[in-house]
């Protein structure tokens, strides 16, 4: 049988780094292919050379036994071609019908055709099984929705070889669950699926194979079936994969209170209830971990936390001291480093250099100022620095003076958190702080968190993966509505946080 799609001899570099390096493979029609490895290793990119994003420096592409030259997206939309990009592609201030059809609109004579477009859309996502509201504004949406969207544009625009660049890094244990039933079906119904994702449990479970990148490489094609995920793991790394153990709660002091919530209220970008009386508090050394479906207030209590959201009601402190209505700058002074849910919108400035993002919020004061008459950055400490923390983070390529926004996603995470946990904060906010890096970064980041706590911070750690919480956090907190359901030490099971997921303990 003719591979729905065939890579032959792909290669790309940039500059001196060599993204892919003579890539070749087959997928076949109907099956699902995971393509797995370390940040860098050139996954986005093949994905981005399939579908017309880039140009090879070599090598062939086949789309159903016929060489292919894609000049563009629009060449491989064409061809049944479509990506869900780990990046979103999104216009914020469109709803999400508009952005669906983008470019393809409905139309009634020369007019936009708005309710037949809403109509469409929320046909597409009953059927893939991807809830959302088509007339929601995009801005709107939690990262977990707008992944939604994503998939909705590629899906509703008919495409028959999908690739999906890490499409549940956001999503709760559910939604992922669900999309990979989701790409099973499509696959059933004869579409082809490149899959990449850094959760190999999840590999496992929706792909017929997988192929492993190193460098840039192929080094392996394994069945999916029974597929052994260490030495998969392994592959990946070129070693020993990293393990973790869930962190003896006999080890957390929890000296004093670094943040303490008592009573607060607030309300949504909408103005709906977001939060409903939250009590929390993060003890000096102390992880906790804060799970729940998405849009139970995980976002808003993030934000409240680092002086971002005002609220409505209730009591907000820092290190004992009243910290209402001091924003986001004044949480800061106080200690507070953020890891954000967004790092596009809320972490990073893409158009900066690598340098200048990890001086990001402390380039106006010393070290990096220098002169006091006529202040000015410091830039030769300012290289410096960078360097150090692009070195000690495996920020690839290692480059301070790279755009941030030319870095893949899980490499401007990393720079994100370099910037966040360098110095002493005394409280660490990190939402989703691992996603979109592979296993050995997360597994390093999940070490620099718990290394804040050793040294006396608090970190309050929010995560849709219930094994990153249980791996990082020393206690779970779990939210239902915009309430504490339940508390759970780092040993609960599934079963034992979904009941109080659902507000049902």
């Amino acid at each position: 049988m003719v591979p729905a799609l065939e890579a032959a001899q792909l290669g790309k570099s940039f500059g001196g780094a060599r993204a892919c390096d003579r890539v070749s493979f087959a997928l076949g029609r109907g099956e699902v292919l995971a393509l797995v490895g370390e940040n860098g290793a050139g996954k986005t990119t093949l994905l981005n050379l399939l579908n017309g994003f880039y140009r090879p420096d070599v090598g062939e592409i086949r789309v159903r036994g016929t060489p292919v030259v894609l000049r563009g997206p629009a060449d491989a939309e064409a061809l049944g071609l479509g990506m869900v990009h780990q990046h979103f592609t999104l216009v914020p201030p469109l709803g999400v019908a508009e952005n669906v059809v983008l470019g393809r609109e409905p139309r009634r004579g020369p007019v936009f055709d708005r309710a037949r477009a809403e109509r469409e859309v929320a046909e597409a996502a009953e059927r893939h099984g991807l809830p959302i509201d088509p007339r929601a504004k995009v801005a709107h949406l939690s990262v977990a929705s707008r992944q939604r969207v994503e998939i909705l544009k590629v899906l509703w625009r008919g495409a028959e070889i999908l690739a999906f660049d890490e499409p549940t890094a956001a999503l709760s244990p559910d939604e992922s669950t669900a999309l990979c039933a989701t790409i099973r079906d499509l696959a059933k119904g004869g579409r082809s699926i490149l899959f990449v994702s850094h959760k190999l449990r999840e590999v496992a479970s929706v792909a017929d194979r997988i192929a492993v990148l190193r460098a840039g490489r192929i080094v392996a094609v394994l069945p999916a079936a029974g597929a052994d995920l260490g030495r998969v793991a392994a592959l990946m790394v070129g070693e020993a994969a990293p393990r973790e153990e869930p962190p003896s709660r006999t080890e957390v002091r929890a000296a004093g209170a670094v943040l303490s919530l008592g009573g607060v209220i607030c309300n949504d970008d909408r103005g709906a209830p977001a939060l409903r009386g939250v009590d929390l508090s993060v003890g000096s050394g102390e992880v906790v971990g804060i799970a729940g479906v998405d849009g139970n207030g995980q976002r808003e209590l993030a934000e409240v936390c680092t002086g971002l959201r005002p609220p409505a009601a209730g009591r907000v402190e820092v290190g004992g001291r009243d910290a209402r209505g001091l924003g986001a700058a004044g949480f800061r002074a106080l200690g507070v480093a953020h890891v954000p849910e967004d790092r596009e919108r809320g972490g990073l400035c893409g158009a900066l250099t690598v340098a200048e993002n990890l001086a990001l919020g402390r380039a106006w004061r010393p070290p990096f100022r220098e002169g006091r008459l006529f202040p000015q950055i410091d830039r030769r400490f300012l290289a410096g620095h960078a360097d150090e923390l692009v070195r000690a983070y495996d920020v690839r390529p290692p480059d301070p003076s790279a755009r941030a926004c030319d870095l893949s996603g899980g490499n401007q995470q990393k720079v994100v958190l370099a910037r966040e946990l360098d110095g002493t904060p005394a409280l660490v906010v990190a939402v989703h702080p691992t996603r979109g890096l592979d296993l050995r970064a997360a597994a390093a980041v999940h070490a620099r968190l718990r290394d804040q706590a050793r040294r006396g911070a608090g970190v309050l750690i929010v995560s849709f993966d219930l094994d990153e919480l249980r791996a990082v956090a020393d206690r779970l907190v779990v939210l239902c509505g915009g309430q504490v359901a339940g508390e759970a030490s780092n040993s609960a099971t599934d079963a034992e946080l979904s009941r109080f997921m659902a507000g049902a303990a």
